[in-house]
C-alpha cells in the first residue's frame, strides 16, 4: 500500500512538472480557442439579427455575456500558477534575509525625524527602510517625529539608514541608541 501512495505521489509530480513546462502553449492554445469561439459567437449573432429583421431576440443569458465572463474565468485560472511562483519567490527572498541576521549583530536605533507631517510621510519612511536589506524591523511615527529602526551592523551602518531617511525629503535631528 505504502509502494502504491509513493507511486502516485511521484507520478503526480512528474505530470504536474510535465504540465508546467507546457504551459506557456496551453496560454495560447486557450487563448486562440476562445479567440474562436467570440468570433463564432459574433458571426452567430449577426446572423440572427438578419433573421430577425432587427428586432431584438430576447434570451435568458445574453452568450456574448457568457462567454466574457468564462474568458475572465479563464485567464485568472491561467495566471494562478505565475502569481504563486512570484508570492512564493517573494516569501523564500524574506526567509533567506531573516536567516542572513546575525542576533549578536542587531541594534535597534531611533532617529528624530524633521518634516514628517502625515500618516503617509510615516508609511513612506517605514517603507523605505525595511525594505533595505540589513533592516529587520522599521516603525515610524509622525505624532512622535521617530522612526525606530532595528537592523544588522554588520549588513547596513548608521549612515546609510541616515542617508535613506535623507533622500526621501526629510531631516534627521538626532540618533538615540538604544
Amino acid at each position: 500500500m505504502g509502494l502504491l501512495l509513493k507511486t502516485n505521489a511521484v507520478f503526480l509530480t512528474t505530470f504536474f512538472e510535465k504540465v508546467i513546462s507546457v504551459w506557456p502553449f496551453l496560454i495560447v492554445l486557450v487563448v486562440l480557442l476562445l479567440a474562436f469561439l467570440w468570433f463564432n459567437q459574433v458571426k452567430n449573432m449577426r446572423r440572427r439579427q438578419h433573421r430577425t429583421d432587427g428586432k431584438r431576440m430576447v434570451g435568458i443569458i445574453n452568450p456574448i455575456i457568457l462567454l466574457g465572463i468564462i474568458t475572465l474565468l479563464i485567464m485568472m485560472l491561467l495566471a494562478l500558477p505565475f502569481f504563486f511562483e512570484k508570492l512564493e519567490e517573494a516569501i523564500n527572498e524574506k526567509e533567506k534575509d531573516e536567516m542572513l541576521l546575525d542576533p549578536e549583530n542587531l541594534i535597534n536605533e531611533t532617529f528624530e525625524i524633521e518634516g514628517m507631517e502625515s500618516p503617509e510621510c510615516e508609511e513612506l519612511i517605514a517603507e523605505l527602510l525595511a525594505a533595505h536589506f540589513g533592516i529587520k524591523m522599521a516603525e515610524a511615527s509622525y505624532i512622535d517625529n521617530k522612526a525606530s529602526v532595528l537592523y544588522d551592523t554588520t549588513l547596513v551602518s548608521r549612515n546609510r539608514i541616515q542617508k535613506i531617511i535623507e533622500e526621501s525629503g526629510f531631516v534627521i535631528k538626532k540618533t538615540i541608541k538604544e
